[in-house]
This record gives structure tokens, sequence and C-alpha cells, in this order.
């Protein structure tokens, strides 16, 4: 499930659909395309690695009972509201029992942890009798006794996967902490400069107990520029690994849960391990803007 019930009470907690369907979200922050499109939808086609990733997840097979629907976005140096649009896209036919992915590469890949972060500052809870979301300020003692007949449920994003965030010459002023809502961390991440200063770095959880960070330094294999293409046959395996499967860990039971999410990609079973992302990445993309 997307939430974690932290708040037993009174609520239906199928949050099935009309359809019956489990709609999965995915948001996707490409890398910055200037400062006039900064925040447009990403263009279709191969013109951006992150593009084709996009095309490649809606061509994914999914259960039955599982659709999904795709978010993508050009990543953004100067304006927040890519990422406020992530959030109204995520809230939008929220099912609790779908699950939420949040990428992003370079520039949006810092939209990507920004979009976290405002999940877990305002869309903290959600009630499976009001079908509304609270932010984190229900914890205090007034509210949560006003809400105390109500199912609430911790949101949780179950992969946030970041490719070199960066902010061009701003790159350190990136935060690289990984909010609690998030369930996996996959950082793909190299540290030299670019010619405008972007580069990655590890990324830390805020709790160990509720969120497994995986970093993987590519440094001296790869550059900035081309981070989205040489990740991308991992990053569809990861997808693919969490759309219509258990989401892990729990913030009820992250202990047993982080045992297994926490080993190495090259550990995991074949069936864990294989899917439309295996093999060969994404063709070589057209465009390097900044991010």
């Amino acid at each position: 499930m997307t939430v974690d019930i932290v708040n037993p009470g009174r609520g239906d907690l199928s949050g099935s659909g009309p359809s019956g369907q489990v709609v999965d979200v995915v948001v996707l922050y490409g890398g910055w395309g200037g400062r006039e499109a900064a925040g447009d939808p990403l263009p279709p086609g191969p013109q951006t690695g992150t593009s084709q990733l996009v095309d490649a997840i809606q061509r994914m097979q999914l259960p039955r009972s599982h659709r999904v629907r795709v978010l993508s976005l050009q990543g953004t140096l100067f304006d927040d509201q890519p990422v406020e649009d992530g959030l109204d896209f995520i809230q939008r036919g929220f099912h609790p029992s779908a699950k939420i992915i949040i990428y992003g590469y370079s520039a949006g890949g810092a939209n990507a942890m920004d979009l976290a972060r405002l999940i877990q500052s305002v869309s903290t809870y959600y009630s499976f009798s009001s079908r509304r979301f609270y932010p984190w300020i229900v914890e205090l003692p007034r509210l949560r006794q006003q809400m105390s007949a109500e199912t609430l449920g911790a949101v949780r994003v179950d992969l946030l996967i970041t490719v070199d965030a960066a902010s061009g010459p701003a790159t350190a002023l990136v935060s690289r902490s990984v909010p609690q809502c998030v369930r996996r961390n996959l950082n793909f991440y190299q540290t030299t400069f670019s010619p405008v200063g972007s580069h990655g770095g590890p990324n830390q959880a805020v709790d160990s107990s509720a969120t497994v960070v995986q970093n993987i330094d590519l440094t001296g294999e790869v550059g900035h520029d081309a981070m989205d293409e040489r990740t991308s046959g991992r990053v569809l395996d990861a997808i693919q690994g969490v759309l219509g499967r258990e989401a892990l860990p729990s913030l009820m039971q992250g202990d047993a849960a982080m045992a297994r999410a926490d080993r190495p990609l090259s550990s995991r079973s074949p069936r864990e391990n294989t899917g439309p992302g295996s093999g060969a990445g994404l063709s070589p993309s057209t465009r390097r803007g900044i991010g």
C-alpha cells in the first residue's frame, strides 16, 4: 500500500476506484531545459533520456488489476510550480493501495527530492474516512484527538530514484536528505563537475528505520551529461520491481522489511532483476542542458 496505517479507526481500507483497478502513479522530472522551458511537459520521443524512459514505462506490462498514470516534466532551477504540480497529480485520484514512484535526473533530481519533502510536510497523512490529506501538524494532541475516530495512514513514496541530482553552479546547495515518507531511494551519482558545475553526491535518510537509501557511485565511469541514459536499464528494473508488488519497508514493520530491501541490485533474484529495463540502456539523447 502507498500508506501505512498509523491510527486505526472507521473507514473503508480498500480505496478501490469505480473500475476496481489500482492506479499507480509515476512522476518524472528531466534535466533543465532552459529558463523558458523549465517545468514544461517533457517532449515526447527520443529528444531526452528521460523522455525515452517515460515511453518505456508506459509500455510496461502490468497486472490486470493495475494501471499507471504518468506525469513527466522538465526540471527547473527557478520555479517551485512543477513540484507543486507533481503533488497535485499524486493527490488527484489517489488510491491508497497503489504505488507512488518519483524519478528525477540532474535539476529534476533536486525537484524529485523537493516533491518527496512536500509530501512529507503537507500530505503526511491520508484519511480513509474522509479521503482527505492532512499535514504533519495533526501530530498536535488537540487535532489528534479530534481525528481519533478516523483511520489514518502515513503517505509513503514507494520508490524515489535520483540520478546525479544537481543545480548547476548552485549544486552545493542541493539538499541530499531523504524524508521519512520515502520507503526506498535509489541514488545514482558521480562527483565530477560538469562544465556548469553540476554533479551528484550520496544521499542520507532522515530516518534509517523508515527509509532504505542505496547510493551507487559511478564516478569515473560516466559523466553528468550521460547519467540518465547510462542508468536507464537499472532504473526500469527498479520501477517494474515496484509496480504491482507489495511496498517495502513499512513504518510499522521497518526492520524486517529493510533486511530484504537493503540488498544490492546484483544480489537480487533473477525474477527481481529482469524485465523491460534489463540489458542495454536507452539510446543517446540529443539534448544537453545545465541539469
